[in-house]
């Protein structure tokens, strides 16, 4: 993003500018963390990129940077396919304020123009998403011997990358699912499931206050316990979990 901002700006594709952007998605919504979830990952996919670009460009000395990046492109359309309609993003305000927060100068409108242009640019120097989509899918088809050459440091790449990687923000999410389906399959009580429902709902909705009110719900989750007809190590899994959640959010 930074060829589209002004270079007074301060870069955006490092730990500070990342961290940042984490800091200031805390409080918003779940379409938020996500977000800036996806913002820091990028991080250490660029160094476990650059590593495996250096090996590659080891072994075939005639490939370039280039090469790399578009075969890694046209692996990751293939075996990790993803939506590329972002263009949500220009019309979220909450998403841009959360980038013009990092700033120095861009206001409201230079921000949504940076992000038009990281996602339609027609500039071959600096391409948007959609080109270098379309970019990759040629290079495929017309040099489909070196995209085979490289798939195997592309998986090793994408293994890497994967076990490296720590979200920057607690999948809060996943975490109440979890303890849902330990409580249901453990033959809960109706009143425990619904209060568990509840600080599910709290999660996804995010209404003013959420997190009090979701402390506040897994609070009163944690006193039904005892009364739940839950065998004992499955209280005590189930109340150490979401005592850390409260401890996260509190």
């Amino acid at each position: 993003m930074d060829h589209f901002l002004p270079p007074a700006e301060p870069r955006t594709d490092d730990l500070a500018f990342s961290l940042g952007l984490a800091q200031r998605a805390w409080d918003g919504s779940r379409n938020a963390w996500r977000f800036a979830t996806g913002w820091y990952e990028h991080l250490d996919q660029d160094q476990q990129f650059a590593d495996a670009r250096d090996r590659v460009l080891a072994v075939y000395s005639s490939y370039t940077d280039a090469d790399v990046r578009l075969a890694f492109d046209f692996w990751t359309i293939r075996k990790h396919p993803f939506p590329t309609n972002f263009d949500w993003i220009l019309a979220d305000d909450e998403i841009l304020t959360l980038i013009r927060g990092g700033l120095v100068a861009t206001d409201l409108a230079g921000v949504r123009a940076a992000v038009d242009g990281l996602l339609h640019s027609l500039d071959l120097n600096n391409p948007g998403l959609s080109l270098q989509i379309q970019a990759a899918n040629t290079y495929g088809a017309f040099y489909a011997d070196r995209v085979r050459n490289m798939e195997a440091e592309y998986d090793r790449f994408v293994r890497l990358a994967t076990a490296s990687y720590v979200p920057v923000l607690p999948r809060i999410d996943l975490a109440l699912l979890t303890m849902r389906s330990i409580a249901a399959r453990n033959g809960a009580g109706p009143d425990l499931r619904a209060t568990l429902q509840e600080a599910v709902r709290l999660e996804a909705v995010r209404p003013p206050g959420w997190m009090a009110q979701e402390v506040a719900t897994l609070a009163l989750f944690v006193a039904e316990l005892p009364s739940s007809g839950l065998p004992l190590r499955v209280r005590l899994l189930l109340e150490m979990r979401a005592e850390g959640i409260a401890g996260l959010l509190s």
